[in-house]
């Protein structure tokens, strides 16, 4: 006989208790736990190195995995020392709802399958176009991450070339489409325009600046040349927080130019998006107002658990254009959809998770001042690290952080530059396998160098001190002198 599916309500109780039991001892622990576990890929693979079960083990044997192998060998992303790829430690009460959004397992695709996730990713989405200040005829939609979102606005950006790119394709355009973003700017641009069919030929790399902003002046220069060419200038792409250094372009000399040229304006503000919340950081995000579209993640610095991006466009007529089918088998909801939408209508994706009800819960019980002011308080960390750096001899500050990234490179006289490359990636390595804490490397203008991004909640000056502390004993470790 087999195992059924269901719970009785005394087990899910007690299930529920067990895992939050477990959970909230993995939470105390983190702050002393080791951040990255260390085990080598091909012991982990050992692990879990057994064929498919044709019956059960079991919920014991399961929960006992779950302490003895998955919490000990996962990356410690919610420490007070990670300080990794935007990934930031989630808010406890986000994971928690996410729970409720898993039980009840609403499809945001239809209204009639989610009426209650759509009336509040609804009022989510407005206020996120709210936050930006895109005007009174702005919508949204909440997607899996910044690449999704990506790729909705540029084929936005692609079909307001005109309608018979829609209809009949790229070849209409014979591949004279240029879209316009930094150096610096997302690899998702660049797969976006491949996966559009316009080739990834079609994106133009402007040059940043020495903190690694777009030079707005050779934009103007491109886009003007290209024009001239016979090519069709289709995008502009600028970054609010680029992945390497979290610079953000000067939007509004660019915003100058995309209206000068009419051009849409897309704002990558997956990473830098979240200072809106702040009234203390939202003007550096000044001009965003002027997009035609924006990307935010709030599973980056909102510090949401993944996956969770999102697309605010200054028109929401411009996302029924772009994704508006009715199939027969979802037309009995088409008579509500004037007053709260069929976010298939409005998305790539049918099936959509209840993502916003994670911002939405947290936002109703927190506030936006609570998100603000961690925020504002990475913001004054990154400085304290700064500031750390910027005194230790034979480190280089690499760029003034325009929100709360650093980056920085150990440059030890008397080494080459291929040498200090060694020692950087040697450094970070090294800080790896002490478990003391995380933080990745990066390259800029093709040197190695190192990256720290504050993107916990839990990190206090005390961490930002520990980890340069590492940092400094790393380099005397790898240091040839």
């Amino acid at each position: 006989m087999t195992q059924s599916l269901d719970l009785t309500p005394d087990e899910f109780r007690r299930l529920s208790a067990v895992l939050g039991d477990m959970l909230a001892n993995y939470l105390a622990e983190l702050p002393e736990r080791r951040v990255y576990p260390g085990r080598h890929p091909e012991e982990l693979r050992k692990a879990f190195d057994e064929p498919l079960p044709e019956r059960g083990f079991g919920l014991a044997r399961l929960l006992d995995t779950l302490r003895d192998r998955v919490l000990p060998d996962s990356m410690g992303i919610g420490s007070p020392r990670y300080f990794g790829q935007f990934n930031p430690s989630p808010i406890p009460l986000a994971a928690q709802l996410e729970v409720v959004a898993s039980v009840l397992n609403q499809n945001t695709g239809s209204f009639l399958q989610s009426p209650v996730m759509t009336a509040i990713e609804d009022r989510t989405v407005l206020w996120f176009c709210e936050l930006a200040g895109l005007g009174p005829q702005a919508y949204g939609q909440f997607t899996s991450g910044g690449t999704a979102a990506t790729l909705s606005a540029l084929k936005i950006a692609r079909d307001r070339l005109g309608d018979s790119v829609r209809q009949r394709g790229v070849a209409s355009i014979l591949g004279r489409a240029r879209v316009y973003a930094s150096d610096q700017c997302h690899f998702s641009v660049a797969r976006s325009l491949d996966v559009l069919g316009l080739g990834r030929e079609a994106l133009v790399e402007i040059d940043s600046d020495a903190n690694y902003r777009m030079r707005a002046d050779v934009l103007a220069e491109r886009i003007a040349r290209d024009r001239a060419g016979g090519l069709m200038p289709m995008a502009i792409v600028a970054t609010a927080g680029t992945t390497p250094t979290g610079s953000c372009d000067p939007l509004p000399a660019i915003a100058d130019i995309a209206a000068a040229q009419r051009v849409h304006l897309h704002v990558d503000a997956a990473y830098g998006g979240a200072a809106l919340l702040s009234r203390a950081l939202a003007p550096r995000l000044r001009g965003i107002e002027r997009a035609d579209s924006i990307t935010i993640d709030p599973h980056k610095w909102m510090l949401m658990p993944n996956e969770i991006g999102s697309l605010l466009v200054k028109n929401g007529e411009w996302l029924k254009e772009a994704f508006g089918e009715t199939p027969s088998y979802l037309a009995d909801s088409a008579d509500r959809h004037q007053m709260l939408p069929d976010y298939y209508r409005l998305s790539l994706q049918g099936s959509r998770r209840a993502r916003a009800f994670r911002v939405w819960g947290v936002l109703q019980v927190l506030g936006r001042e609570a998100l603000a002011a961690a925020l504002e308080q990475h913001v004054a960390l990154i400085s304290v690290l700064r500031d750390r750096l910027a005194a230790m001899p034979d480190f280089e500050i690499c760029h003034e952080p325009d929100f709360a990234l650093q980056c920085f490179r150990f440059a030890p006289p008397g080494t080459t530059l291929e040498e200090q490359d060694d020692l950087n990636r040697a450094i970070q390595r090294h800080v790896e396998a002490s478990g003391e804490a995380w933080f990745a490397t990066t390259v800029l203008r093709g040197r190695k160098v190192l990256r720290i991004n504050i993107e916990s909640f839990r990190t206090t000056e005390q961490d930002v001190h520990r980890t340069v502390d590492a940092i400094a004993e790393a380099a005397r470790a790898v240091s040839p002198r």
